[in-house]
């Protein structure tokens, strides 16, 4: 289960919606050089008061805390970099789950662009492979996918609204296979980008391995 909306979490998603808000201002911007060195100062001082109050290797944020003391899973976390409300990077994907079958909406700008007006290949295989989990993912059951084979049969246009769909197409007791497409909202019948992906749940040799990343 996600962690619940709370005081902290809600300050970190304001912290994440502002840094994303200043990410498209610097991609964007044509401003002349003593602004920007002006900028870069100020980006300095703000980035000396977060650094004072760093997070240790491995220990999950503070804002993923649940009411039961446990910890949002993963794909839920505020900092995740294709979902987290929290993350600077994120664009960020909202995702409706069902069984065996998620949903993703997203809509991506300047920041995420490849070729002039369209998005970067490596941004849509990050999305491409959120979904992929998202299909199965697991609370109590850690799972992690192990492969992805992508097509990339269209552009995808920068600023339009996207809708990526994924559905398990075969299941075994620790395995299963999913195929994701990524199509516009306008066009949801012309699939841009396609992936088969295979999620494995992990085994408790790889479980531990797993956490230990984390000590």
């Amino acid at each position: 289960m996600p962690a619940p909306q709370t005081p902290r979490r809600d300050a970190v998603d304001r912290l994440g919606a502002a840094t994303r808000r200043l990410r498209s201002a610097v991609v964007g911007t044509e401003a002349p050089d003593d602004v920007l060195d002006d900028v870069v100062a100020q980006l300095d001082a703000l980035t000396d008061l977060l650094a004072a109050h760093p997070r240790a290797a491995g220990e999950p944020p503070s804002a993923d805390r649940r009411a039961d003391g446990g910890h949002a899973p993963t794909g839920t976390s505020a900092f995740d970099p294709a979902t987290g409300s929290g993350s600077p990077v994120a664009p960020p994907l909202t995702v409706t789950r069902a069984h065996h079958a998620a949903t993703g909406t997203c809509r991506l700008g300047a920041v995420q662009q490849g070729a002039p007006g369209a998005v970067h290949g490596g941004v849509l295989a990050l999305l491409l492979e959120t979904m992929t989990g998202q299909a199965v993912l697991g609370d109590d059951q850690p799972r992690l996918v192990s492969k992805l084979a992508i097509a990339y049969r269209g552009p995808v246009p920068q600023d339009a609204d996207l809708v990526l769909e994924a559905r398990v197409t075969s299941a075994e007791d620790t395995r299963w296979r999913v195929t994701t497409t990524l199509a516009t909202a306008a066009e949801p019948g012309t699939v841009l980008t396609e992936c088969q992906g295979t999620v494995l749940q992990l085994r408790p040799d790889q479980l531990a391995r797993h956490r230990a990343l984390q000590a």
